[in-house]
């Protein structure tokens, strides 16, 4: 079974204003058909997986909400790969009957590193 590797592992876009969406691209350069698929965790970020590409649309206003001038703020996200179609992402607790997250479904966690700010000056 082949790694899943991607061009980055992380996503660095320094300090952006809070009004920016920003269109994000990542190559998979090994593993790609393992690739199950991807969440982004809320709606300011939104992932697809296409043959290669991990495409993120990522909305700061959304992740960190309206900022005043001169005001800064991060807020973590992470887009989440998940491996391997055949294994279960939820599975029954013995116990309770509950469903609960599989600890053999495997994810790759990708976090996006920002500051976001207000208007300057």
């Amino acid at each position: 079974m082949s790694n899943v590797v991607f061009d980055k592992t992380e996503i660095n876009l320094g300090d952006v204003h809070y009004k920016s969406v920003i269109n994000i691209e990542l190559n998979c350069i090994e593993g790609e058909d393992r690739v199950h698929y991807v969440n982004g965790g809320c709606w300011c970020t939104k992932p697809s997986f296409d043959g290669k590409k991990l495409k993120i649309e990522f909305n700061i206003e959304a992740a960190v909400g309206n900022l005043q001038k001169g005001e800064y703020k991060s807020v973590p996200k992470y887009v989440d790969v998940y491996l391997d179609k055949d294994v279960q992402h939820y599975m029954p607790d013995p116990h309770t009957m509950k469903m609960i997250n599989n600890p053999d479904k495997i994810v790759i966690k990708i976090p996006i590193n920002y500051r976001a700010h207000g208007d300057l000056g």
